[in-house]
């Protein structure tokens, strides 16, 4: 059921409008240099060419099907990974729930490397604990190397996938060290000794590479407060799942569970990690996306434990009403939400077709402008097609007030809440005055304004 539930993944892949990251992706994807994140940037950059050897720039529906087939392939991973340990029937639990979840859903649907970078960790994840455990006899360090070798790759494509990582070690050192559960036993056959190696070269590499990534962390994200982080993972892990990974982990220490409270200690040391991050650094759950199969275990573990017919009836029940929430949530995702994507294709596709020759289009998501404007350009970076519409910009809006070409401006409200107070007060002043509301696109997603409007000044 599980896989028929994660084919949402494909349903309206191309329907809705592309937003800047994924521009990003795109355009980066192509450029030789592979940046912060080469394993993402290869797999997609290489498909992005194969698509162009056909001639077509890729659209939206081809810059996803990616993400979205890796999406789907976590599903029957997140089984893989845990069943050997958390037995089949929770490892089942935790699959649907992942693929009953809006937040695994829209990431299938973006394109981005958040997908891959999640099933690279749960590939760490299936080997790294059937080394812990032990469940292949001799092969033990072996397995455990060929995790943490996966693990790498995923921090590889995405640095966010280091906090996975090091929650994975910190935990199994922590059982070990401490005896919590069995934890003598997953350290046998030198795993202690490697994880404790890992764990030490891990220190040196945060104390050599920690402050510059830090810096341009703080450089292109700004300052944050760990509010955002408690507010946007509550939301997306939804607190139906939250409260059951809750009660699971309470469950794991009560039954001395030695996996139980191994996969406890990994959502927990992660979380803190993010949380501490968050006190210095703007830190919002699509940075933890790859727990989320975690988080889906820690809900589904309590029935494992179930035994009577009764107790069994019981536990499906729960089972349901946590995948049915999270359907529903796709079903809303999938149509009145609108995938939670401002309309910004309709936008500047409706200014492209109502347009002068000597116009002038001022827009925000400007390389999304560029996108739409330009149907054949590459060079997604360089804005040429129209001028950007953004606060570090800002202060030049008296200065196009002043012009006497007609103006279009294509923006969303709740980016102007980042604006300098004066400059913002200044363009809402000559949108009122000056310009007249030509089109709008309403799209409010619980707390967020995700509309779209254009305005235009004759």
């Amino acid at each position: 059921m599980a896989l028929v539930v994660g084919l949402l993944a494909f349903v309206r892949l191309g329907q809705w409008s592309l937003w800047i990251d994924e521009i990003f992706t795109l355009s980066d994807s192509l450029d030789q240099s592979v940046g912060d994140n080469p394993v993402g940037y290869v797999v997609f950059g290489w498909f992005y060419r194969a698509v162009l050897s056909f001639g077509e720039r890729p659209d939206e529906w081809t810059m996803r099907i990616l993400p979205a087939i890796f999406g789907w392939l976590g599903i029957p991973l997140t089984y893989w990974a845990f069943h050997k340990t958390a037995g089949r029937r929770v490892a089942a639990a935790a699959a649907l729930l992942l693929a009953a979840s809006s937040w695994h859903l829209y990431w299938a649907q973006n394109a981005r490397f958040y997908t891959l970078v999640q099933d690279l960790a749960l590939l760490g994840a299936g080997f790294g604990l059937r080394g812990l455990f032990g469940l292949e006899g001799k092969r033990r360090l072996g397995l455990l190397v060929t995790g943490l070798g996966f693990f790498g790759l995923a921090t590889l494509a995405h640095p966010t996938a280091g906090l996975v990582a090091a929650a994975f070690v910190l935990a199994a050192i922590f059982m070990i060290v401490t005896n919590l559960g069995d934890g003598r036993t997953l350290g046998q056959g030198g795993a202690g000794k490697l994880l404790l190696g890992v764990g030490v070269l891990g220190l040196i590499a945060v104390a050599i590479w920690g402050r510059p990534i830090y810096t341009l962390w703080v450089n292109n994200k700004g300052g944050g407060t760990p509010i955002h982080l408690v507010l946007s993972l509550g939301f997306f892990v939804t607190p139906i799942v939250g409260a059951a990974a809750l009660f699971g982990a309470v469950d794991s220490v009560l039954r001395r569970s030695t996996f139980g409270q191994l996969a406890s200690l990994v959502v927990i040391f992660g979380t803190l990690a993010a949380a501490l991050v968050s006190f210095f650094a703007r830190m919002s759950a699509q940075y933890m996306f790859a727990f989320l199969p975690w988080f889906c275990l820690m809900a589904a573990l309590p029935l494992g434990c179930l035994k009577a017919k009764r107790e069994r009836f019981l536990g499906l029940g729960f089972l349901g009403l946590l995948a049915l929430s999270g359907i529903t949530s796709e079903g809303l995702y999938l149509t009145v939400r609108s995938g939670e994507r401002p309309h910004w294709r309709e936008a500047y596709r409706y200014v492209w077709n109502h347009r002068s020759g000597n116009d002038q289009i001022f827009g925000m998501a400007g390389e999304v402008g560029q996108y739409y404007l330009e149907p054949q350009t590459l060079e997604l970076r360089e804005i040429d097609a129209l001028s950007y519409l953004d606060r570090w910009r800002a202060g030049a809006v008296r200065a196009w007030a002043r012009e006497d070409r007609r103006a279009w401006f294509v923006l969303n409200r709740e980016e102007l809440l980042d604006w300098p107070t004066e400059t913002k007060n200044d363009f809402e002043a000559m949108l009122a005055a000056d310009c007249r509301l030509v089109k709008s696109w309403p799209l409010y997603v619980e707390s967020r304004n995700l509309s779209v409007e254009v305005y235009l000044r004759e």
